[in-house]
């Protein structure tokens, strides 16, 4: 499949969306997000770069796509590296579509956003058990953890939930990784019916929020996952998406959860605390996010017997994020000295570079 056909696919499928465009399941945030991105004015030439910097402007995948320099990307290497293998890392590296920047460390070519991505992935992964059929991102960013997800569970139909903008960059990536799988767009997903779908047997379908409600009758989800998504979106659009996480998710499903302790959406805090978990969830994880402080980590397995404990966890979760004014000055004066250190990096030896990031690490 060449790019001229993959462009006919999104675009015919983009243009079907609108017309059902549900407002309410964009937020204040995803609003401006996609007034600076302008996404949806993209074009075949920056679609083939959508992950690529811009020396004027955003880049099409900004605020689904980490651009850290150099010495972040090294720390969070060294740090990954704590804790997995590096032939494990290198074997789910993705930096062939939409050109990233990336770096050379220790002789593999990655960046922030493959790093924090593949410790994700490794986490929601070690859930899955070989019986599972059905994962749903709600919140897929570019589709960088479903391409994972596939290669390693090949046997998995991923579903992704996510607005339309956000929609075109998840399929150019997924066709052009996975040309060869079967996909369900929404063009396809409103005119079959629900035995068609089933028995269709798609490694992918992709879908706007609106589309969800014909799921519930159609699919059950063995695993859920949201990851830095929840935070951005209305309180009234969480509350419906948990109703439908309730309503389809298998006996024994996973649903991971990584998400911001607050954030402002049209005036309101929006906070993990507050998320209308119901009393039917028994807690696997509840950790800070890696290399986060102000994020939550949060790994819960649907029961059958009612267990308000869970519930009681994630209420008493922190109600605000790290305030900045605990920082102390050390950190500043380390962050300074790897920002001037970023700047020249091109031009001081490797050796040299290395030795710096220890004193500053």
């Amino acid at each position: 499949m060449n790019d001229q056909e993959i462009y006919q696919i999104i675009f015919s499928n983009f243009n079907e969306s609108l017309k059902s465009y549900d407002n309410k399941s964009k937020s204040d945030f995803w609003i401006k997000f996609f007034d600076k991105s302008k996404i949806s004015k993209i074009n075949q030439l920056n679609l083939k770069n959508f992950r690529k910097p811009k020396f004027w402007g955003s880049k099409l995948s900004s605020g689904m796509d980490d651009d850290f320099e150099f010495f972040p990307t090294m720390e969070a290497y060294i740090q990954l590296l704590d804790t997995v293998k590096k032939k494990d890392i290198i074997e789910y590296i993705e930096l062939k579509v939409g050109n990233p920047k990336y770096y050379n460390i220790g002789g593999v070519d990655l960046n922030h956003h493959e790093i924090s991505m593949f410790y994700s992935f490794n986490k929601i992964s070690s859930y899955i058990k070989s019986e599972y059929k059905i994962v749903c991102e709600i919140g897929g960013g570019f589709g960088s953890l479903a391409s994972k997800l596939k290669k390693k569970h090949d046997n998995l139909c991923i579903i992704i939930i996510d607005l339309p903008e956000a929609i075109i960059l998840q399929s150019y990536y997924l066709l052009k990784l996975y040309p060869e799988k079967k996909f369900c767009f929404y063009n396809d997903f409103i005119k079959l019916t629900p035995e068609e779908l089933k028995k269709n047997n798609y490694d992918f379908i992709i879908i706007p929020p609106w589309a969800k409600q014909k799921i519930i009758n159609l699919f059950k989800i063995d695993y859920f996952i949201n990851t830095h998504s929840f935070q951005e979106i209305d309180k009234e659009i969480v509350n419906d998406y948990f109703k439908f996480i309730h309503k389809t998710i298998n006996e024994n499903g996973i649903f991971y959860c990584l998400n911001k302790y607050s954030k402002i959406i049209n005036n309101t805090p929006i906070r993990i605390s507050e998320y209308p978990y119901d009393n039917y969830w028994e807690l696997l994880s509840s950790e800070t996010g890696w290399r986060n402080q102000n994020m939550h980590e949060l790994v819960v397995k649907r029961v059958k017997h009612e267990n308000i404990s869970t519930k009681k966890i994630i209420q008493n979760l922190p109600k605000e994020n790290s305030s900045i004014s605990k920082s102390s000055t050390k950190l500043y004066i380390k962050l300074f000295v790897r920002k001037i250190l970023d700047c020249f990096m091109f031009f001081i030896p490797k050796k040299i570079l290395f030795k710096l990031f220890k004193m500053y690490s």
